[in-house]
């Protein structure tokens, strides 16, 4: 029998059967391409792969290579790890419940992010991540971090209604736009050195701490009706005023996948 040749970022192999004339399993396997007559195939070898893992408890897809992903209205007791998974469509948690931390480190995902309505007893890592569409925490509940430190969204990010108790860092991160409606965040938010390609609004937002938009290059901030308890600090940012000549490159969004 022909193990899996996928190595996890600790150096372990995936301990999964390769597939017939491949090197990868179920989950590690590309897919096909979509006019071809084994897409089908894949795709169902997948999702039955995926229904598998959540019967037994386990959530571990890190590298996983997928369609789409669906796990709104899921209630899980451990991490969900999607570390450097591909997913080409959708990535849905929409009023999951999640005791563990959420990992989609150096994922690349092609469509958006939904979190809407969603509990998250721990952190939420997009470390490096890289997302086509938008990314929506919206009235999410979150007991942890939110972090995507360096990474790329390609559309909004919104956090409107959300309660984050403690930070939420965007440090180098790349991103259209940024929504804070109605947001309480505990703890402090960075977007250090981070590129926002339009507006970035705390309307009526209340932060617990400091708000950095340290050597970053921004659009337009709002703070209208918003409370923040700790400093805001604009040390070294750059405000754009051509936002087309200085906006994130398209190319970095579309050829991910590639």
């Amino acid at each position: 029998m022909k193990m899996c040749e996928y190595k996890f970022r600790n150096g372990d192999i995936c301990q999964e059967e390769a597939l017939q004339n491949s090197k990868y399993c179920t989950l590690h396997i590309d897919l096909p391409d979509k006019k071809s007559e084994e897409f089908k195939r894949i795709k169902e070898l997948k999702e039955e792969k995926v229904k598998e893992k959540i019967s037994k408890g386990d959530f571990n897809f890190e590298g996983a290579k997928l369609l789409e992903v669906d796990f709104s209205r899921l209630i899980a007791m451990k991490s969900m790890n999607f570390v450097d998974a591909k997913i080409k469509k959708d990535v849905l948690f929409e009023e999951a419940q999640i005791a563990g931390y959420v990992l989609f480190n150096g994922a690349r995902i092609g469509g958006y992010v939904s979190f809407c309505d969603a509990v998250i007893w721990s952190q939420a890592f997009f470390i490096e991540s890289k997302i086509r569409g938008d990314t929506y925490f919206d009235r999410a509940r979150m007991y942890g971090d939110v972090c995507f430190d360096k990474a790329i969204i390609g559309e909004r990010i919104s956090f409107e209604r959300a309660i984050i108790d403690i930070s939420i860092l965007f440090r180098g991160a790349k991103i259209r736009a940024a929504f804070f409606q109605n947001t309480k965040i505990g703890g402090y938010v960075s977007f250090t050195e981070a590129k926002i390609g339009g507006l970035c609004l705390f309307t009526n937002t209340e932060v617990g701490g400091d708000v950095l938009f340290n050597r970053a290059l921004i659009g337009i901030v709002s703070f209208y009706k918003a409370k923040i308890d700790g400093n805001v600090s604009f040390d070294e940012a750059k405000i754009r005023t051509n936002f087309k000549s200085e906006i994130i490159e398209l190319t970095e969004i579309r050829d991910f996948l590639t």
